[in-house]
């Protein structure tokens, strides 16, 4: 898959491209297989965000003190015929704004478990995300990953945690 993005990423636009990944997948995996994917396009001038999800946990949006998820309704590449998957492909342009922050993350994170079988959970990871939306990128990695190290402990996980955060400048 990941190669596939790296081939057709210069040429195609937000939907093309996750209808393509998903043609490809869909003819050359077994059926048991499929991906989740957050695709964008960031316009560095004009500062738009152009997305779909490919079954994937929303994205969410810092603006202020508020979080705003970033859902589109979408399903997993080479789950479904091409015809059926290309009917259902959404895609939303958003206008980013200075201050404004970006987060994808994977469902790792809020399905991380504790010894007691609880999950950290989406409120209390997006409470985290609204604590600390006007600190630096870093500062609001850092303030996550204690968080969720307090609520982990030493309890191994079974999922990969894959955090992406971009500030708007």
């Amino acid at each position: 898959t990941r190669t596939l993005v790296h081939c057709y990423a210069p040429e195609l636009a937000v939907r093309e491209m996750i209808s393509k990944l998903n043609d490809h997948l869909y003819r050359n995996t077994d059926s048991k297989y499929f991906v989740t994917m957050f695709y964008g396009i960031y316009d560095t001038l004009s500062q738009k965000l152009s997305f779909t999800s490919a079954g994937h946990t929303p994205a969410i949006l810092l603006r202020g003190n508020k979080v705003e998820s970033l859902s589109v309704a979408g399903v997993a590449l080479g789950a479904i015929s091409c015809s059926m998957y290309d009917n259902l492909i959404k895609t939303k342009t958003l206008q980013m704004k200075s201050g404004d922050t970006f987060v994808l993350y994977t469902d790792g994170i809020v399905e991380a478990m504790n010894e007691h079988n609880q999950e950290y959970g989406e409120e209390r990871f997006t409470t985290i995300l609204e604590k600390n939306s006007q600190k630096s990128t870093e500062e609001i990695k850092s303030a996550l990953l204690a968080d969720l190290k307090k609520h982990t402990g030493r309890f191994l996980q079974s999922d990969d945690m894959t955090l992406l955060i971009i500030k708007i400048h």
